[in-house]
C-alpha cells in the first residue's frame, strides 16, 4: 500500500513538468510564427487561385459592379484574374446573376475607354 501511494505520488512531477514543457513549447512556437519570422506573402495574386476559387473571386467581383455600377473598376479587377479572367466569369455567370450581368455588360462595352481618343 504504501508503494502505491510513493509511486502515485512520483508521477505528479511527470506530469506537472510535461504539461510545463508542452505550454512552454506552443509558447515559444506562437511566438516564433507570428512575432520573430512570422510568414510573407509578396507576390500572391488572383491569378495564383486554383479555378474554382477564381470563379468566387469574378463573382465576388460582379457582386461589388453590381452596386457600383463601375464598369472600368471591375474590368481592372478581372485583369488581376490574368488569361483565366474571362473563363473564371463565365463559370461565375453560370448561376450568378450579377456575374452574367456584368459578362454581359462586358461583352457589350467597348474595349476602348470612351475618354481615349481611337487611332
Amino acid at each position: 500500500m504504501d508503494q502505491q501511494r510513493q509511486r502515485k505520488g512520483n508521477t505528479r512531477p511527470i506530469i506537472g513538468a510535461a504539461l510545463l514543457g508542452l505550454l512552454l513549447g506552443v509558447g515559444l512556437g506562437l511566438l516564433a510564427g507570428w512575432v520573430v519570422w512570422p510568414a510573407q506573402y509578396d507576390t500572391v495574386t488572383p491569378e495564383l487561385l486554383a479555378a474554382d476559387h477564381q470563379t468566387d473571386y469574378a463573382k465576388m467581383i460582379a457582386a461589388g459592379y453590381e452596386r457600383s455600377a463601375d464598369l472600368g473598376l471591375a474590368r481592372a479587377y478581372l485583369a488581376r484574374l490574368g488569361p483565366a479572367a474571362s473563363d473564371a466569369l463565365r463559370r461565375a455567370a453560370g448561376d450568378d446573376p450579377a456575374a452574367a450581368r456584368l459578362l454581359a455588360d462586358l461583352d457589350a462595352a467597348p474595349t476602348i475607354p470612351a475618354d481615349l481618343p481611337a487611332d
